[in-house]
């Protein structure tokens, strides 16, 4: 750890991705951060039995503001998050035939990679409190993610499928990968 003035540079782990994190601090009540990373996503699947393979390999820089405020009975936080996904690599070699039923990899194998063969902007929000009592704190934390993007024109099924059931969100042709989600949890900290 290096200090320079009222900064602080540090390396910091966010879960499996190393990021370099700056704060500014301001008295001891608030704190500043802002964090750039980048988050590198890769899968393969094989089978030797049917001689197939997937693979999908991604980058994907992101930025992170976050503020804080903590008092003897309060702490605040939000946090806002944005990266654009990049695809580096992607494989689509599978051909699986059933007596009873053709082209099975749509579900089993297509699905999985087209999901994966995309392009998107991604921005995260978090929202977090907790008050303190005297033995233990409560808190509550909202969470909202937004994801838009576009599959890769060249990620397409061009075979007839066998049974589509079981994931009727996966288009044959190139279409918008759109994902909204939020979560929110109450927690007590002893």
């Amino acid at each position: 750890m290096v200090r320079l003035r009222n900064s602080t540079y540090h390396q910091h782990r966010v879960d499996a991705h190393q990021a370099l994190r700056l704060e500014w601090k301001d008295g001891p009540k608030h704190k500043i951060g802002l964090q750039g990373g980048t988050k590198i996503d890769g899968n393969r699947e094989t089978n030797s039995k049917y001689e197939y393979e997937t693979k999908n390999l991604s980058i994907t820089p992101y930025a992170r503001i976050d503020y804080s405020l903590r008092t003897s009975k309060h702490e605040f936080s939000i946090a806002l998050q944005g990266g654009k996904q990049r695809s580096l690599k992607h494989l689509y070699n599978v051909d699986i035939l059933n007596n009873a039923i053709e082209h099975l990899d749509f579900q089993t194998c297509f699905a999985p990679y087209a999901y994966n063969a995309c392009e998107y902007k991604i921005g995260e929000a978090d929202l977090c409190y907790l008050y303190h009592f005297p033995k233990f704190g409560l808190g509550c934390k909202i969470t909202y993610m937004n994801l838009r993007g576009d599959r890769l024109d060249d990620v397409r099924y061009t075979k007839k499928i066998g049974f589509n059931s079981i994931c009727p969100m996966i288009s044959t042709e190139p279409d918008k990968h759109n994902e909204q989600w939020g979560k929110f949890s109450i927690f007590v900290t002893l």
